[in-house]
């Protein structure tokens, strides 16, 4: 069975197996170092200027 044939976070994974994500992790590594499935890393997170203009920009509504 394919459930992941497109991007999947692990979370979701986790959530759809009913397994800790912790778990999940460590079985995506071993399936990833045996090349079995692709990971690909999440994009950046903003930087901390950016966020605290946003808690400005809503602390001013």
């Amino acid at each position: 069975m394919q459930k992941c044939t497109q991007p999947t976070r692990l979370v979701d994974v986790a959530a759809e197996l009913n397994l800790p994500i912790g778990v999940v992790r460590v079985l995506v590594g071993d399936l990833h170092a045996q090349q079995l499935v692709q990971v690909e890393l999440p994009p950046p997170a903003p930087d901390a200027k950016v966020l605290l203009e946003v808690i400005s920009g809503l602390k001013a509504l």
